[in-house]
């Protein structure tokens, strides 16, 4: 399939993958302020963040609860 990269698991434990500058420019990152967060419930390590992207408010689910 053309555009789709093999994500094998290497033998070498450092292995690395690297992406080209065209693969890399074509990515949408964005720089955000998180505002507010909140547990899930019924989920131990989910939180639900509010984040003020500048132009727009979005609700991300990230596992970062210890």
């Amino acid at each position: 399939m053309e555009g789709k990269r093999n994500y094998s698991t290497s033998s070498h434990p450092h292995h690395v993958e690297t992406v080209t500058f065209e693969e890399f420019r074509r990515l949408d990152i964005r720089v955000g302020r998180i505002v507010a967060v909140e547990r899930i419930r019924r989920a131990r390590r989910l939180l639900l963040l509010k984040v003020d992207l500048g132009e727009e408010e979005r609700q991300l689910v990230a596992g970062l609860a210890g």
